[in-house]
C-alpha cells in the first residue's frame, strides 16, 4: 500500500511539473542583477561538470551582501570583482566577507579582482569605508590589484579564464590614477573611468559588465565623441581580430547606471546590444532619458530593463528623468542564458 502511494505521488509530481515547465538551469548561465535601491550588485552562476561556479560583480550595500549570501549559501565564490571604489559599488563588501561570529555574513571567496585605487578623506587619511574594505579583503586568499605591476601583466586586455563552462574576458580596467601618491582622493571621473569591464560568454550568448565606465562629455548630448573608458574599449576592440574577441553583445549592464556620461554612439555600435539593463543610481537620478534616447536612436528594438521601474521598453511611462519608487528588492532582474537561443530576462521578487 505504501509503495503504491509513493508511486502515485511520484507520477503526480511528474505530471504536474510537465504542465508548468520551468527553465532548466543546470545547463544555463544565470545572472542576478539585484535591486539594492541605488548601486550595483550582480551574481553570476555558471554551470560546471562538478559544481556551480560563482562570480560576484560589485557589492553595493549590506542588503546586496545578504542577497549574495542567499544565492551562494555555503559555497565558495570563485571570484569577486569590485569594478571601482565608489561606495555604491563596494560598501557591502565588508559585511559580506566579515566572519559570521564577528557580525558579517561569512562569505568566502578564492580571489578578488580590484582596481587598487584607494579612497581618502579631506584630511588625506584613508576613508573609513575604504578601511573597512581593506580589512575585510584580508579574508580573501588572492587579491589582484590593477595598481600592482605584476597584476597588470597578469590581466592584459583580452585575458580569458574559465568560469565553469563560461568564458570571462578582461576588456578594461586599471588602477593608475593621479593623486594616489599624495593621499589625494581621485576625482569621480578618474575612479569611474578606471572601471573593470568584463565580458562573459556562454555558448553563443554574452553579457558585458561595465561598472561606472565613462564615455560621453557632459555637453555632448548626441554622444558623438567617445571619451575615457568607452573610447579605450572602442579603440582596442574594434579591429576584426582584436584581443577582445567578438564584441557583439547580447546583454549589457548599462555603464554608470545610464548616466548622461555613458553610452557614446561608437560604443553602442561596437557592442550592438539586444538588451540593456540599468541599475539605478539614486543620488544622481540615474538612469537618464537622454542616454535611453541615444540607444533608441541607434536601434529602437533594443529591450531595456531598470531596477527602479519594473517595465520593459515600449511603455511611454518607462523613461523619464524621474526615478520610480526605487525601494530595494522589488525590481530584481534575472537573466538566464542557454548555449544557444535568446536569453530569458525577467523581473523577480
Amino acid at each position: 500500500m505504501i509503495r503504491d502511494i509513493t508511486l502515485l505521488f511520484t507520477l503526480c509530481i511528474t505530471a504536474c511539473s510537465s504542465v508548468h515547465p520551468e527553465p532548466v538551469l543546470t545547463s544555463s548561465l544565470k545572472v542576478n542583477v539585484i535591486d539594492v535601491g541605488g548601486g550595483l550588485c550582480i551574481v553570476v552562476r555558471a554551470p560546471s561538470s562538478n559544481m556551480t561556479k560563482y562570480l560576484v560583480y560589485d557589492i553595493a550595500t549590506n542588503k546586496c551582501a545578504k542577497s549574495i549570501k542567499k544565492v551562494v549559501g555555503e559555497s565558495t565564490i570563485d571570484m569577486v570583482v569590485i569594478s571601482h571604489p565608489d561606495a555604491d559599488h563596494y560598501r557591502g563588501f565588508s559585511k559580506a566577507f566579515t566572519p559570521a561570529d564577528e557580525g558579517g555574513f561569512g562569505l568566502t571567496a578564492k580571489s578578488l579582482l580590484e582596481t587598487g585605487i584607494v579612497r581618502f578623506n579631506k584630511h588625506k587619511n584613508i576613508s573609513p569605508t575604504y578601511q573597512k574594505y581593506t580589512n575585510a579583503k584580508q579574508n580573501i586568499a588572492t587579491v589582484h590589484s590593477l595598481s600592482n605591476a605584476k597584476t597588470i601583466k597578469k590581466f592584459p586586455i583580452g585575458k580569458q579564464w574559465n568560469l565553469g563552462e563560461a568564458v570571462v574576458t578582461f576588456i578594461h580596467g586599471h588602477g593608475l590614477v593621479s593623486g594616489q601618491t599624495d593621499n589625494i582622493d581621485p576625482t569621480s571621473h578618474n575612479r569611474n573611468g578606471a572601471s573593470i569591464v568584463l565580458k562573459i560568454e556562454y555558448g553563443e550568448n554574452s553579457i558585458l559588465l561595465t561598472g561606472d565606465a565613462v564615455g560621453v562629455e557632459k555637453n555632448d548630448t548626441q554622444g558623438k565623441h567617445c571619451i575615457r573608458t568607452e573610447k579605450r574599449i572602442v579603440d582596442t576592440c574594434s579591429a576584426k581580430n582584436s584581443v577582445c574577441g567578438d564584441m557583439d553583445i547580447d546583454v549589457m549592464i548599462a555603464p554608470h547606471h545610464g548616466s548622461h556620461e555613458s553610452l557614446c554612439m561608437d560604443f553602442i555600435e561596437l557592442t550592438d546590444p539586444e538588451y540593456v539593463i540599468f541599475s539605478a543610481g539614486t543620488s544622481h537620478d540615474h538612469p537618464r532619458q537622454i542616454t535611453y534616447d541615444r540607444l533608441m536612436k541607434y536601434d529602437n528594438k533594443i529591450i531595456t530593463f531598470r531596477t527602479d521601474k519594473d517595465e520593459a521598453t515600449g511603455n511611454p511611462n518607462e523613461w523619464s528623468d524621474t526615478l520610480g519608487k526605487n525601494q530595494s528588492g522589488d525590481d530584481n532582474i534575472e537573466i538566464i542564458m542557454s548555449k544557444n537561443g535568446k536569453p530569458i530576462i525577467r523581473y523577480t521578487d
